[in-house]
């Protein structure tokens, strides 16, 4: 994962998570997206707007807010771009623009037009475009700072008298690289310095890709500044889904 771009992060769920996430015993696949909806209902979490009031952001009115799922204009003015340019990028816009329109579309009529009956999960996903979205970020950081003031034996909690200043200031200075090389066997060269950004000069290139500094990709030659990413095409396909009989003991096929 450390010499691997990550994907963006949007609001798209790639398809494994919407239906090949493994499941319990009486299913062996479930929908996590739909999960997530269940659980926020199952233990009373807020609807969208009232979560937003909760942490001092305003409500949300109108669906233009999701920036990215509002475009049903620009979708019918590349509709007819389209018809006079057969241009194959301005085609993959339409569609991701089309995709758009149909999800924003479903979205308001799912919640019949009313924003105060947004589960959670969706409202929070549908904010997401450089990161977590407002709520997301509120909600994120809240967690997060409960449980470092609730935990005593936390580094820079100087009332345990775990560590002197000298050594909390030694502490901070460490990195996450710094921490895999103390805690497993790696050599110093296995991952890059920096596990979180990907290299952006021939200079900085990971050691995996040293000896092939340029790599062909389609009729591109480019820099390897990074491992090949994982996609459905390079792994092996899931098991057909299931349920599981409890009274015959014995396993059904889904259909």
């Amino acid at each position: 994962m450390a010499i691997q771009l990550c994907e963006e992060e949007d609001h798209k769920i790639i398809e494994d998570l919407r239906g090949s996430l493994f499941g319990p015993l009486e299913f062996s696949r479930r929908d996590l997206m739909a999960l997530n909806i269940q659980r926020g209902r199952d233990h009373g979490v807020p609807d969208y707007n009232s979560a937003r009031r909760a942490y001092g952001l305003n409500e949300v009115k109108h669906v233009s807010h999701f920036n990215r799922v509002d475009q049903e204009v620009y979708c019918a003015k590349y509709i007819v771009q389209m018809l006079f340019l057969r241009i194959f990028e301005l085609h993959l816009s339409i569609v991701s623009s089309c995709i758009s329109c149909k999800i924003r579309e479903e979205f308001l009529r799912l919640y019949n037009n009313s924003f105060d009956d947004v589960d959670i999960w969706v409202g929070g996903i549908l904010e997401t475009q450089d990161g977590p979205g407002e709520l997301f970020q509120k909600i994120i950081t809240d967690q997060f700072q409960r449980i470092r003031d609730g935990d005593r034996f936390w580094y820079n909690n100087t009332k345990n008298g775990l560590f002197t200043d000298k050594e909390i200031e030694r502490l901070e200075q460490l990195s996450f690289y710094d921490m895999l090389m103390c805690t497993t066997k790696m050599d110093w060269n296995d991952i890059p310095r920096n596990s979180f950004r990907v290299p952006t000069t021939e200079n900085d290139i990971h050691q995996s890709c040293i000896i092939n500094k340029i790599v062909k990709k389609g009729k591109c030659m480019t820099s390897c500044f990074h491992a090949d990413q994982i996609n459905e095409y390079t792994i092996e396909n899931c098991t057909e889904p299931g349920t599981y009989d409890f009274f015959q003991i014995a396993v059904c096929p889904s259909s």
